[in-house]
């Protein structure tokens, strides 16, 4: 009997099992190296049910617009007037813009990967509950104003043969675009990146605009594409607009690192008023007509190495020049761009940074690398004239300590070989006379510290001339 019960139980958990699947199957729309109506495919998402898609032709336009789903309010909407879009714009400017105060949900799973789509497709101001992915799949023009991912959204090597509108956009989490192609404008205009954002490769044909975008953790923009190198477009233009081949970061805010390693900005590269929470990489980027750095901020370190800029470059610098690390091609734009501004402390921010981390590329046996340290410790490289009188008050208390120790001084008016007592404020005083001048008459070394004396003098001299060198390179700018 317990047999028997035992094999009826095995059997019903399995009938159960194969029961549940089937239920879990039937909530997914899939389809695999065929044609599929954008109209089915609205169907399923208003049923509630997954659907996976691959190596499909979908026809017609997806418009989720078209059928009935729940709403919620838009969090971000709310986001957005706090931003400034609330004094400028007022809720109906917001609204033209495609953003609505509530979001359309879709709670199914999207999966349309290697597949072509033959229409423009509407996916603006909807809440995705779960993950999206569209890798490798093609897309003519593509409206996902106002959308809002809770999950991960996939784009890795999509190709946006039209327009890509991400306008308002709220990525929950990661956003993925590596290899990502947008033939034609790609504008992210104050979307919002709470995760990674990867734009690692991504080519941007024309126009890509991330204006008063925010990237709250890391932004990868390694060997981006930006543009090509056609013809000079009008400047105020492209900052206002962000058009002809330019890419526009006016006011974005990195709120964590942002990587633009071996980037190429065709045309113009807008990042005024943008503000880095953390390092921002630049090196290896090319810069084409125009590179807008104004009002930008450096949280932390901003690397520009091995950076290629056009010859006419139109170049407008940052505010904060005391993070800027440059080589030496680049540092001569930075202090070129400064000095015409008679911005000569940042002028010299940029130099001095260059020159220390410069130092530290020598190797440790380098008679370079040696001269740096005494030129960095004894006036700045040049640039620091309070570094020269801080050193000179080491060198005196040094030698002060020296004086007071070995008893290596005596009055003129000791006519005794006896040693009398010196204190530590005469052996300050005697330091300070022989640093500064040629000595007192009052006071003498003895025979045995003479060599002390002379070094000390030699010092005098020698910092003497790098004060008066060093101020007059301040005073007198060239």
């Amino acid at each position: 009997m317990k047999a028997r019960a035992l094999v009826s139980y095995i059997l019903l958990s399995t009938f159960v099992f194969i029961l549940l699947s089937t239920a879990t199957q039937a909530t997914e729309y899939r389809e695999v190296n065929t044609e599929v109506k954008a109209e089915d495919i609205l169907k399923h998402i208003e049923n509630g049910e997954d659907v996976n898609l691959t190596n499909c032709r979908i026809v017609g336009e997806l418009n989720v617009s078209n059928i009935k789903l729940g709403t919620v309010p838009n969090p971000f909407f709310n986001k957005l007037l706090e931003r400034g879009w609330g004094a400028e714009w007022k809720t109906d400017m917001i609204k033209k813009k495609g953003i609505n105060e509530n979001l359309n949900v879709v709670k199914t799973k999207i999966s349309i990967t290697n597949s072509d789509f033959e229409n423009s497709i509407n996916l603006s101001n909807i809440l995705f509950k779960k993950s999206v992915s569209f890798q490798g799949t093609s897309f003519k023009d593509v409206n996902f104003i106002g959308a809002s991912y809770s999950n991960s959204a996939n784009f890795y090597k999509a190709s946006f043969g039209g327009s890509a509108n991400f306008v308002g956009v709220n990525f929950g989490n990661s956003a993925n675009f590596r290899n990502a192609y947008f033939r034609y404008s790609a504008i992210f205009y104050n979307a919002n990146f709470g995760n990674d954002a990867d734009f690692y490769e991504a080519n941007f044909s024309n126009t890509s605009n991330f204006g008063e975008a925010n990237f709250g953790n890391y932004a990868d923009f390694s060997y981006a594409n930006f543009g090509d190198n056609a013809g000079f477009i009008d400047y105020a233009s492209a900052i206002r607009l962000g058009i002809g081949h330019s890419a526009s970061f006016f006011g974005t805010n990195f709120g964590n690192s942002a990587n633009f390693l071996g980037a190429n900005f065709g045309n113009s590269a807008n990042f005024a008023n943008a503000h880095f929470g953390d390092d921002i990489i630049f090196i290896g980027v090319h810069f084409g007509n125009i590179a807008d750095f104004f009002g930008a901020n450096f949280g932390n370190y901003a690397y520009f190495s091995r950076v290629n800029f056009k010859d006419t470059i139109i170049f407008v610098g940052p505010d904060t020049s005391e993070n800027i690390i440059t080589d030496g091609k680049t540092c001569e734009l930075f202090r070129k761009y400064y000095k015409n501004e008679a911005r000569y402390e940042d002028a010299d921010n940029i130099y001095y940074n260059y020159r220390r981390y410069s130092q530290g590329d020598k190797s440790l046996i380098s008679i370079s690398k040696w001269m740096d340290i005494i030129s960095w410790i004894t006036c700045g490289y040049g640039l620091r004239p309070s570094r020269t009188l801080y050193f000179g008050g080491i060198v005196v208390v040094f030698f002060s300590i020296i004086y007071a120790k070995g008893q290596g001084i005596c009055r003129l008016s000791d006519v005794s070989e006896k040693k009398s007592i010196i204190s530590f404020w005469d052996a300050f005083y005697f330091s300070i006379i022989t640093f500064t001048t040629v000595g007192s008459g009052d006071w003498y070394p003895r025979d045995n510290f003479r060599k002390w004396v002379t070094l000390e003098g030699l010092l005098g001299w020698i910092m003497l001339g790098i004060f008066m060198a060093t101020l007059t390179n301040v005073m007198i700018r060239s």
